[in-house]
């Protein structure tokens, strides 16, 4: 009997003696002595746990699951937040043969799924479309690849250039924007944030100003459209991504150039659009469960 009591509690030593070897004095997992894939997927959930409520708020879907939409958080929006929230928030849209072909900005996310807001021309062309979104808002921009078949195009208005996108996906972006329910009162807008992830590594935020509220049509019989006019072209692939305000609130995306000029979407068009795609929360999602084919 004494051998066999000595025998259990040798087994709890080595067990005990082998669990301390993967945690930290602190209690937290080191990360070394994991398997390459446990490490990277744990890293992903840790940060999208330390990200997710920074700037977000709760909502309820059309079929009652919780739905996060981003909200400024209490307290000023400084500089380096907006430049954190246009990070965390971008997202490239990539053809079926992996090619880049515009941007994208998330305004919600709900446990399994988020959704992303783009410029309708950059899906236009039939065919399935994938998604790179960013798993932090670090400057570093390590990405996520989500297949095709696990995005599904919820609403399309050609007239307004907008396109509204769900993303199966295990794994959320760190946050998501809001959009604002007003235009701004002023016609002039003497700072506002533009996202440009046309590169290869993270986003990059820059703060704007002449900033100018327009009417312009996309063709010459096309409908007459408010649009943000921006002093300065946007950079191809920029179609679809964010123009944030300076409480960091989305008003506008990216639609395309003109003598030299970029023109964005105005934010009441984008507003009502925003809330027609919010009603179909109920729509089949393309691809069941996302398994990420690609971290980068």
């Amino acid at each position: 009997m004494k051998i066999l009591i000595a025998s259990v509690c040798l087994v709890l030593v080595v067990v005990q003696l082998g669990y301390l070897t993967l945690i930290d004095i602190d209690g937290q997992l080191d990360e070394s002595q994991l398997p390459a894939w446990m490490a990277d997927e744990t890293a992903a959930v840790n940060e999208v746990a330390t990200h997710t409520g920074e700037i977000s708020g709760d909502a309820h879907d059309g079929d009652g699951t919780r739905q996060s939409q981003g909200e400024p958080s209490a307290g000023a929006m400084t500089a380096e937040r907006i430049e954190t929230l246009g990070r965390a928030t971008a997202v490239r849209i990539l053809d079926a043969n992996q090619q880049f072909v515009g941007s994208g900005v998330v305004v919600a996310k709900r446990e399994g799924s988020f959704d992303v807001v783009t410029a309708y021309h950059v899906i236009e062309k039939p065919g399935r479309y994938g998604i790179e979104s960013f798993r932090t808002s670090s400057v570093v921009g390590t990405t996520l690849r989500h297949a095709p078949s696990a995005v599904t195009i919820l609403r399309s208005d050609p007239d307004v250039d907008l396109a509204y996108l769900r993303v199966s996906a295990l794994i959320q972006p760190a946050q998501c924007v809001s959009v604002t329910s007003a235009a701004p009162v002023e016609s002039i807008l003497s700072e506002a944030w533009i996202v440009d992830c046309t590169g290869s590594g993270a986003a990059v935020v820059s703060k704007i100003d002449n900033v100018t509220r327009q009417t312009a049509r996309r063709s010459q019989d096309g409908v007459g459209v408010s649009y943000w006019r921006l002093g300065q072209e946007s950079s191809p692939g920029m179609s679809g991504s964010a123009l944030l305000d300076a409480e960091g609130r989305l008003i506008g995306v990216a639609s395309g150039n003109s003598d030299g000029s970029a023109y964005y979407c105005e934010v009441d068009a984008l507003h009502e659009f925003v809330d027609g795609g919010r009603v179909q929360d109920d729509a089949p999602l393309g691809g069941g469960v996302d398994v990420p084919d690609a971290v980068d």
